[in-house]
């Protein structure tokens, strides 16, 4: 679907497509929402559920999975330009939650670059 609002100059873009948009927004509720949340938890409970900590490796993993299948998906529509996203992101998700290379990721300046810019 086209949304085609040309003339708006509001947009970043002359259209936008939904076919593109929507799995772009699952994938990042996937690798984000779901999986990073999910490791997150299981690395120290600062949200303190009781979740089994099965579940959340389960939710995680899932999660994780089905974001990178939508970008490999995602390949036929946009191109080889997605590979670079389908391998930092899963790092950036699993370094950043789970404190890896000493922490050194887990900072404001990586939250903000990392979940603010890499939709982008």
């Amino acid at each position: 679907m086209d949304l085609g609002v040309r003339g708006d100059r509001s947009l970043l873009g002359a259209h936008v497509r939904l076919t593109r948009l929507l799995p772009t927004i699952a994938a990042f509720f996937l690798a984000v929402g779901l999986a990073a949340h999910a490791f997150d938890e299981l690395n120290g409970r600062p949200l303190r559920t009781r979740i089994p900590s099965s579940t959340l490796i389960g939710v995680a993993a899932i999660a994780l999975g089905g974001s990178i299948g939508l970008g490999i998906v995602g390949i036929g529509q946009v191109g080889w330009v997605l590979i670079p996203f389908l391998v930092v992101g899963p790092v950036l998700v699993l370094a950043y939650n789970f404190e890896l290379f000493g922490g050194v990721l887990h900072n404001d300046l990586t939250f903000a670059a990392a979940w603010g810019a890499f939709p982008s």
